[in-house]
């Protein structure tokens, strides 16, 4: 099925911090788990991949495309850390403000999982806790059918009961074997549920692929 991730020789220079020739691929239908410390690049890495920053050297392939590809940017599902939607956004609004992005965008999907997490769908963002807020941010990559989900720190200040239902839509969203998961993490016992594979980052440097 080919690869669904393919870094080449990343390299991304700061003044106080590099990713040096990163390099790792992830096969499609797998859940990959990013690991590394706090500091040791994982974010850079995913926010290369996105575009977000411009890398210095390297080639980046997303779903067998060049990373920079207008049309791969639609079957990519991001969640970072923290969601970025407009604080007094309900989820009703960010359904209105995000479909004519995607061409796949499925309201009655999206709907379901709104459902599905107790979503009160015309509750403000900003009134939503953190779990919620995750839960939101899954919903809206799901609905238009994402193939690839670059997540970030997606547990991480979770309560114990929220993150077990986050890896269980992971779990669930895998039974696709055409869908694929990058999933950076510090927290190991995330991935001891859900990862097929490993890449480890240190001070910039994958050390462990496999």
């Amino acid at each position: 099925m080919g690869n669904a991730i393919e870094v080449t020789n990343l390299c991304k220079y700061y003044p106080n911090f590099s990713l040096n020739n990163i390099n790792f691929t992830v096969p499609t239908g797998i859940c990959c788990g990013f690991v590394g410390s706090n500091g040791a690049g994982k974010t850079t890495t995913l926010k290369a991949m996105l575009g977000m920053v411009r890398k210095d050297y390297g080639e980046i392939r997303l779903l067998g495309k060049d990373h920079g590809d207008v049309t791969v940017k639609e079957d990519i599902g991001v969640m970072f850390d923290q969601p970025y939607f407009q604080e007094d956004w309900s989820a009703l609004d960010i359904e209105k403000g995000i479909k004519p992005f995607y061409r796949n965008w499925n309201g009655a999907e999206y709907r379901k999982y709104l459902s599905r997490f107790e979503i009160n769908p015309r509750a403000k963002f900003k009134t939503l806790s953190r779990g919620m807020k995750m839960k939101l941010a899954m919903a809206v990559s799901l609905a238009h059918e994402a193939k690839l989900l670059l997540l970030d720190e997606p547990t991480g200040g979770l309560d114990p009961v929220a993150r077990d239902e986050l890896l269980d839509i992971l779990q669930d969203y895998m039974i696709n074997e055409e869908r694929t998961i990058l999933f950076s993490t510090h927290i190991t016992s995330d991935l001891e549920r859900i990862a097929d594979m490993i890449v480890y980052i240190s001070h910039g440097s994958v050390t462990f692929c496999g």
